[in-house]
């Protein structure tokens, strides 16, 4: 079995003709259904692409994926059947009635209340110990900071004067500018 196919204006489509030995046929299919059909080709031309297969090969194709497919709907029937199962078992205990009423309208004012005293939690969170603890620890921190570059400006003062003696009357005029004055001292 000898195949021509062109393809037609949509580019999603071929325009396939068989040729048997019976009479030829015309076939149109989408790009991706070609390799259930012919697997082989054997050349093309500008417009024209060929491809031979046996005469069983295409039936052998789409025998198996007809099979791949009432497998796929089995597997999806069953699924649909525990799943409707699964539905029916959670629906068992939720049946309208006066209990299950009073029940959710208590539940809902649980979640109300729950809801309400976190709200109050939040506002005593300043008093809470593990977060007075981080700012303990947190002041330390900033306190042995600012020791830290109160440090590195006297050390840097030291440096420019030792560097630029000539330029001292500079330096001071520059250290007031920034705000560095002779109170300037050590946290204690």
């Amino acid at each position: 079995m000898l195949c021509i196919i062109y393809p037609l204006v949509s580019t999603l489509f071929l325009h396939i003709i068989l040729y048997s030995s019976v009479l030829p046929q015309t076939l149109i299919l989408r790009r991706s259904e070609i390799s259930f059909l012919f697997p082989f080709p054997i050349g093309s031309t500008l417009f024209l692409i060929y491809f031979w297969s046996l005469p069983s090969c295409a039936g052998n194709q789409l025998r198996n994926a007809y099979c791949k497919l009432e497998s796929d709907l089995v597997s999806s029937k069953k699924r649909l059947a525990e799943l409707v199962e699964q539905r029916d078992n959670l629906k068992k205990g939720r049946e309208e009635s006066d209990e299950r009423e009073v029940a959710l309208e208590e539940l809902k004012t649980i979640e109300q209340k729950h809801k309400m005293l976190k709200d109050e939690m939040g506002l005593y969170a300043d008093n809470d110990p593990t977060a007075l603890e981080a700012m303990k620890n947190a002041i330390e921190v900033a306190h042995s900071a600012a020791n830290r570059w109160t440090d590195n400006i006297f050390t840097l003062q030291q440096w420019c004067s030792s560097s630029f003696p000539e330029a001292k009357e500079q330096l001071e005029h520059m250290y007031k500018e920034v705000g560095i004055t002779d109170d300037l001292d050590y946290l204690e």
